[in-house]
C-alpha cells in the first residue's frame, strides 16, 4: 500500500507519557509528533491513539495532534470490552485448559490464552529479522479474573478504530522502545486476532538515548534535565553574541523556542532504530550552521519576509507570488541562488515523500524515515 497520494486514515499508537519523563520517552513523544506531520504530508488523515505527550513537557512542544479524542475513546470502551470477551470466548485459536476442581480459588484459575503461533502461520505473515518475533507462542489474555494489560490496549484500539466510524483506515503505526517491541507485537497480534483487523500494522521502534557528562555517563538526566540545560547553554550563547540586551519576557520566549528547535534536532536527525548518544557539556554549535537553532532562525526570517509581502501585496505596493512553473529562473544570476534552488527548494517535496514508504499487511517493518528531514548537509551550509 503506498503512501503517496490520499492514502487513507492512519493511527499513531504510542505511550511517550507512560511513567516519568526520561530521555527515552522524550525521543518517542517527539517521534509520534513527527511521524503524524511526516503522514499527513503524504496523504494520510492522521489520528493519534493514546498518550504522546508528556505532561511537564507540555509548555515546550505543544498538545496532542488534532485527531486525538481519549475522552470519547473511554466511552467506547465499556461496549468493545463486552464484544472482546465473546471474541475471546468463540477464539478457534483459544487453547483448552485442563479441568478444574470447583473447590479451587478463582485466584488460581488457569490462564486464558490464544496460540499466537497458529494465528500467525495460518495468516501467512512473516517473522524473523525486521518481522514479526519468532517467540510469539502463546498470549495471555486473562490471568485469573484479570485482564491482561495487552488486552485492555487491544480494547482501546478498537474503540479508536469504531469512532472513526466508516473512515478507510489504511495503516496503524505503533511508536515503541525497543525494550517494549515484543509486547507491542503481542498487542498487534491478539487485535488482529479478535478483531479481523486486515489492514497493515506496523512497528516504528526506536532505540535508546544515553548522554555523557565530560567522560563519565549521566544516567539520571531526564527529560527536564536536558530542556533546562540546553536552554541555560542557548541563553549563554546569545549573551555571547548579542550581549547584555538579552534579557526580558520576549528574550526568554525566544531562547526556549531556540532550545526546544535543538532538542529536536538531537532526538530526530538519528535513524530511529540507533541509539541517540548526546554530550551534555558540548556546547560548540548551538547557534551555529548545522543544527535546529540555525534553522529555526532562517525559518524565522523567511517567514517575516513572506509576511511583510503580503502586506505589501494587500496595500498594492507588488503583485502576488507566482505559481512554480511561472517563476523566471533567468533572475537567478548567482552560484548561490542555483545552489539553494537545486540542493534544497526543488529536492524537498521529493524528500518528504520518500520518508515515508509502503507498508504491508504482512509485515510489521514500519517504511518510516524521521531522520531524513533533520539531516541537513553540512558541506552545503558551510558554502
Amino acid at each position: 500500500m503506498s503512501a503517496q497520494g490520499k492514502a487513507g486514515v492512519a493511527l499513531v499508537n504510542a505511550h511517550a507519557a507512560d511513567g516519568s519523563a526520561n530521555l527515552t520517552q522524550l525521543r518517542e513523544m517527539l517521534l509520534c509528533l513527527h511521524v503524524q506531520r511526516l503522514l499527513h504530508a503524504n496523504g494520510y488523515d492522521v489520528h493519534m491513539c493514546g498518550d504522546t505527550v508528556i505532561p511537564q513537557l507540555h509548555s515546550m512542544f505543544g498538545s496532542s495532534p488534532q485527531g486525538s479524542d481519549n475522552s470519547a475513546v473511554e466511552v467506547k470502551q465499556d461496549s468493545r470490552e463486552k464484544l472482546l470477551n465473546v471474541a475471546v470466548e468463540a477464539s478457534p485459536f483459544k487453547l483448552k485448559n485442563e479441568p478444574q476442581h470447583s473447590t479451587e480459588s478463582t485466584d488460581t484459575l488457569q490462564p486464558l490464552a490464544l496460540s499466537a503461533q497458529e494465528f500467525i502461520k495460518q495468516e501467512g505473515l512473516l517473522t524473523g529479522g525486521q518481522h514479526y518475533s519468532k517467540n510469539l507462542d502463546i498470549l495471555t489474555v486473562k490471568q485469573g479474573q484479570t485482564w491482561t494489560p495487552a488486552f485492555h490496549e487491544v480494547i482501546r484500539l478498537d474503540s479508536q478504530q469504531n469512532l472513526l466510524n466508516n473512515k478507510d483506515v489504511a495503516v496503524v503505526v505503533h511508536v515503541a522502545s525497543a525494550e517494549k517491541q515484543y509486547y507491542q507485537q503481542q498487542v498487534d497480534i491478539l487485535w488482529r486476532m479478535l478483531c479481523e483487523i486486515s489492514v497493515p500494522q506496523v512497528h516504528l521502534t526506536h532505540a535508546s538515548v544515553t548522554c555523557q557528562k565530560g567522560r563519565g555517563l549521566a544516567k539520571s538526566t531526564t527529560a527536564s534535565d536536558l530542556i533546562k540545560l540546553r536552554t541555560e547553554q542557548m541563553k549563554e550563547a546569545y549573551v555571547v553574541k548579542y550581549g547584555d540586551v538579552v534579557k526580558g519576557a520576549e528574550w526568554d520566549d525566544t531562547i526556549q523556542v531556540a532550545a526546544s528547535a535543538i532538542v529536536k534536532f538531537e532526538m530526530l536527525s538519528t535513524s530511529s532504530n540507533t541509539s541517540v548518544k548526546l554530550d551534555l557539556l558540548q556546547t560548540g554549535g548551538l547557534i551555529g550552521s548545522k543544527g535546529g537553532a540555525f534553522v529555526l532562525y532562517n525559518y524565522a526570517r523567511l517567514s517575516t519576509l513572506f509576511q511583510h509581502h503580503e502586506e505589501d501585496v494587500e496595500a498594492g505596493y507588488y503583485p502576488a507570488l507566482p505559481d512554480f512553473e511561472d517563476v523566471d529562473t533567468s533572475l537567478l544570476v548567482e552560484e548561490e541562488e542555483w545552489s539553494l534552488l537545486f540542493n534544497y527548494i526543488l529536492p524537498f517535496p521529493t524528500l518528504v515523500k520518500d520518508c515515508v514508504g509502503e507498508f504491508h499487511a504482512n509485515s510489521p517493518h514500519a517504511n518510516i524515515y524521521t531522520h531524513k528531514i533533520c539531516i541537513i548537509p553540512s558541506k552545503h551550509l558551510e558554502n
